[in-house]
């Protein structure tokens, strides 16, 4: 991992910001869950060089 992703998931609440956006999970945590077992990160490339998703 590189530094500042390392920084970022040490420094934000993840637990916190899913319960404050997501009801369903608000719901799964009240009856026991613990959503941090769940938790999974997506990433994606924004490629602003090339026409790839430009339709040519």
């Amino acid at each position: 991992m590189t530094t500042g992703f390392k920084t970022l998931v040490a420094k934000i609440d993840f637990e916190k910001e899913a319960l404050a956006s997501f009801d369903f999970l608000r719901g799964k945590k009240m009856k026991g869950a613990n959503i941090e077992d769940y938790r999974v990160f997506i990433i994606y490339f924004d490629d602003m060089e090339s026409d790839l998703w430009c339709g040519e």
